[in-house]
């Protein structure tokens, strides 16, 4: 007789961009869930602006660039040249975006040994004092501003370089329907606050309907804010990584 899987029966909504999302459905399908995708993020390339296509030319234009996501890696290192990226220090958002830094060969000399957000970073001994320092955030458009703000505070001349936008698939609204309608969803895994706010907002007029389905998250910050949108319940990971996430999953089903 074959031993049941621990995810044995679940049906988990995977929300992670399309080309993210494959290496953590594999892991929970695996597990013997039922993965079904429907990204509500999409990433389009942006091009940088005149003016900033200029500076960049400059010799040392910027003495570190700070690369915000993997998704900023993929788009930033298209556009930027590779004799700054050579010449100035290079610092990323958590592990997995100087994991992908590195898979481009490209030394990461800032990061945070243990968490994956911007406080994390900011809490570095290297960008305590930051005074005249040209630093360049490669970011996507929008986003939190307190990166930029805090290294302001410190002393640095601080640019952005906006590669990529994010924006909802058109057809994700239809399909969340069908899916909810076709069958009982278990969990909804979640690995950003944008995600979690293009869900309220693509299920604004039935958001209550699904406020009973756990969340999965990967950070506190998102939970704050799914209590503030009225979801009932999450299960918290230690952070968004596959793992972790897959780790948060196990927990929560006793294992």
């Amino acid at each position: 007789m074959l031993e049941a899987k621990p995810l044995q029966g679940l049906h988990i909504l995977v929300t992670r961009p399309a080309h993210q999302a494959g290496a953590f459905q594999k892991l929970i399908e695996q597990a013997g869930a039922q993965a079904h995708l429907i990204p509500l993020i999409a990433i389009e390339a942006l091009a940088l602006n005149a003016d900033l296509v200029r500076k960049l030319q400059a010799p040392k234009a910027y003495q570190l660039i700070i690369f915000i996501s993997a998704n900023a890696v993929e788009q930033g290192l298209t556009v930027l040249p590779k004799a700054l990226l050579n010449q100035a220090q290079i610092g990323a958002i958590g592990q997995a975006t100087a994991m992908a830094l590195q898979q481009h060969q490209i030394n990461v000399q800032l990061v945070a040994d243990k968490g994956f957000t911007s406080e994390d970073f900011l809490a570095l001994p290297a960008v305590q004092n930051l005074s005249h320092q040209q630093i360049l955030i490669v970011r996507g458009l929008g986003g939190r501003e307190l990166l930029a703000e805090q290294l302001k505070q410190r002393g640095a001349h601080v640019a952005y370089a906006n590669v990529y936008k994010r924006f909802c698939p058109p057809d994700a609204l239809e399909r969340l329907k069908q899916l909810h309608q076709s069958l009982a969803l278990d969990i909804i895994a979640l690995t950003s606050s944008e995600g979690l706010h293009t869900l309220h907002r693509a299920l604004s007029s039935t958001t209550k309907a699904w406020q009973h389905i756990p969340l999965l998250l990967g950070s506190q910050r998102t939970a704050v804010e799914a209590q503030a949108l009225g979801f009932k319940h999450w299960i918290m990971a230690e952070n968004p990584s596959d793992a972790a996430m897959v780790a948060a999953l196990m927990r929560w089903q006793g294992l």
